[in-house]
């Protein structure tokens, strides 16, 4: 989340969030649809100020609800 906080002001950070999203590829191919569509889908938020700030409070609350 970090990586994406700081994205305005280093963009090697867009790089970085690419390279993790990429090495979390599942070895499952039944998941691998699923996987693509999450994945352009952070990539393409994490370039727009507004949704990476939605973005990393969706995955806030998701980290907090799975806690409990």
């Amino acid at each position: 989340m970090q990586l994406m906080a700081d994205c305005e002001a280093k963009c090697i950070n867009i790089a970085r969030i690419a390279y993790t999203l990429g090495r979390m590829e599942p070895k499952d191919h039944r998941k691998m649809t699923a996987y693509k569509e999450v994945r352009e889908n952070i990539y393409k938020w994490s370039l727009n100020e507004s949704d990476r700030s939605a973005l990393i409070t969706a995955i806030q609350l998701l980290v907090y609800s799975l806690r409990a």
